[in-house]
């Protein structure tokens, strides 16, 4: 924030976004849908981190492996119902 304040307003609400996916996916109960957006959670929680915080050599594959876990496992859930 108090490097980059004219990204509060964009990042609030790509927060916003993120956090009503991950709500709605939870509200569904379908098991892949919960692990697709807990993995977009975290993936992008870690990518943000690295960009605006700090940069660890784990993150970049952290980043990866969790994004990919994300979309395996909403595509799943589309089957899933």
């Amino acid at each position: 924030g108090r490097g980059h304040p004219e990204l509060r307003l964009p990042v609030g609400a790509y927060l916003a976004v993120i956090s009503s996916m991950a709500l709605v996916a939870w509200a569904t109960g379908v098991g892949f849908a919960l692990l697709g957006s807990t993995a977009f959670v975290v993936s992008d929680t870690i990518l943000g981190w690295r960009r605006f915080v700090r940069d660890e050599r784990w993150m970049a594959p952290a980043i990866m492996a969790t994004y990919h876990v994300a979309l395996v496992g909403l595509a799943l859930s589309l089957t899933a119902g």
